[in-house]
């Protein structure tokens, strides 16, 4: 038992992974209008009339993809991942000087509302595979979006 809260206690001392330097990467928006996909087949029990009409509205809708590039990458960050709303891996792959890579987050309403692409991690592997840093991009319900912790601006 001791043992047990030995390792819980080490567990939460831990640092957590730093983030990327701010100078090392740029993130800018590719904000455009689509229109959503009808899905008038599907029956949700639990959704209201509003949350329907929005559902199946036929009108463009902002959409909002984000351009990742990376100016700099560390000696022993040799691949990266990236992590979707803490549940879905987008894609890994070998870093390089100066890459550049697009990530579909969805329909600003969507992130918004938390039901989608709201957060995203992109972590920097070592050989050893482990973590060395990170950026992290989230966005809160009111729209306000954060690059590591820092307010970038509103969707």
């Amino acid at each position: 038992m001791i043992n047990l809260y030995l390792l819980l206690f080490v567990l939460t001392i831990q640092e957590e992974i730093p983030f990327k330097p701010k100078d090392d990467f740029e993130v800018k928006f590719d904000l455009s209008f689509k229109q959503r996909t009808r899905d008038e087949k599907t029956v949700y029990m639990e959704e209201t009339r509003s949350e329907h009409q929005k559902r199946t509205n036929t009108t463009p809708l902002p959409y909002l993809k984000l351009l990742v590039k990376v100016k700099h990458i560390g000696q022993e960050e040799i691949k990266l991942k990236v992590i979707r709303d803490d549940k879905n891996i987008l894609f890994s792959k070998k870093t390089e000087q100066d890459m550049e890579f697009r990530l579909d987050l969805g329909f600003t309403d969507d992130i918004k509302d938390r039901i989608s692409g709201y957060k995203h991690v992109i972590q920097f592997i070592s050989p050893k595979k482990e973590v060395i840093s990170r950026i992290l991009i989230e966005f809160d319900k009111e729209g306000n979006y954060l690059v590591n912790g820092e307010r970038r601006g509103k969707i």
